[in-house]
């Protein structure tokens, strides 16, 4: 059986990167069993976020990134203020999935 995940992250990176760390970033995860269901939750969430946050990016149709000047973190590791960014992707079956949007 297929199974999406719609993941939110907050990060000081994007969430293409996929760096080895990436799942600790995870703040919130959604699961659906059809692709009806993934893709009305991934609009959802994207639509709040847009709402919520002044600028976005948006890479592969499922890979988005938003974020406001305002909100910033101090990096310990970088010894600067950094830019938050939250994300929000779409897995299928564990897999990055850009077609979900675009059928």
């Amino acid at each position: 059986m297929t199974r999406w995940q719609i993941i939110q992250t907050e990060s000081f990176n994007e969430p293409w990167w996929f760096f080895d760390d990436w799942q600790e970033d995870i703040v919130l995860e959604l699961e659906a069993t059809t692709r009806e269901e993934a893709k009305a939750l991934y609009i959802e969430a994207f639509t709040k976020l847009h709402d919520t946050y002044g600028y976005q990016q948006v890479k592969k149709n499922t890979l988005a990134a938003f974020w406001c000047d305002e909100e910033k973190c101090f990096c310990e590791e970088c010894d600067d203020d950094l830019q938050v960014y939250h994300g929000l992707l779409v897995l299928k079956d564990g897999e990055h999935d850009p077609d979900l949007i675009s059928n």
